[in-house]
């Protein structure tokens, strides 16, 4: 199923995953000129931490990653030659913070995103069972630091219920929550353009299945 944008959290695992094994350091700038890339110098001490919280002042230009044979590499550059918004150090939800990490998983690894996100994040888990570590561990589980140490708020949305994300694109939108400290997790994407917002999915979602689990709080009310 089309999952949008909440294909960033699996991007920010494969990213905890290279942090846990000693590979990057989350706190540590990021490796433009070795990334091939030469920004302004003022990207020159945006963290890698920075981009996961969508606080480094990355452009936001939606439109741009879905036209033409638009990819991230492409068009990376065009939002770095000019210093961070003014934004910086606040949360503004950008595309770019998410293209610049899944290239930075590439330039680690040494392989395409697809084939180095399937060896970081599903491989350990196999076939069955496909969770987070948030729930506790399984007895075939590979151990790991606890996942949030690196997913964590406001990389990720929050309610009253748990956390998730959110998906918008043309033509499906989407929505993962997980509920009860990773005991349940709720997907749930439409084809098609209405309703226009995968936050709408979230919103019709969440309070019924927490409704369901017992522990309904009305409204979810989501930050960031």
């Amino acid at each position: 199923m089309v999952v949008a944008s909440v294909s960033k959290l699996v991007t920010a695992i494969a990213v905890a995953r290279l942090d846990q094994q000693g590979l990057l350091d989350v706190n540590a700038t990021m490796p433009w000129s070795l990334m091939d890339f030469a920004p302004n110098e003022q990207w020159s001490n945006v963290t890698i931490s920075e981009l996961l919280d969508h606080t480094s002042g990355m452009p936001v230009a939606r439109r741009s990653w879905f036209i033409s044979d638009a990819d991230c590499r492409s068009f990376l550059p065009t939002f770095l030659i000019s210093p961070p918004t003014s934004h910086r150090g606040e949360w503004q939800y950008s595309n770019g913070n998410y293209c610049a990490l899944g290239l930075l998983v590439e330039f680690i690894t040494g392989q395409p995103l697809d084939i180095a996100i399937q060896q970081l994040v599903f491989d350990p888990l196999g076939i069955d069972g496909l969770h987070l570590s948030t729930g506790g561990l399984l007895p075939t589980d590979v151990q790991h630091p606890d996942d949030l140490d690196t997913l964590r708020p406001p990389g990720v949305f929050t309610d009253q219920y748990g956390w998730g994300h959110t998906g918008t694109v043309s033509g499906a939108v989407s929505c993962i929550w997980v509920f009860e400290l990773g005991r349940t997790v709720v997907a749930a994407t439409i084809a098609g353009n209405s309703p226009a917002q995968g936050g709408t999915i979230c919103d019709l979602v969440i309070p019924a299945i927490g409704n369901d689990l017992g522990i309904g709080q009305g409204f979810p009310i989501r930050t960031p």
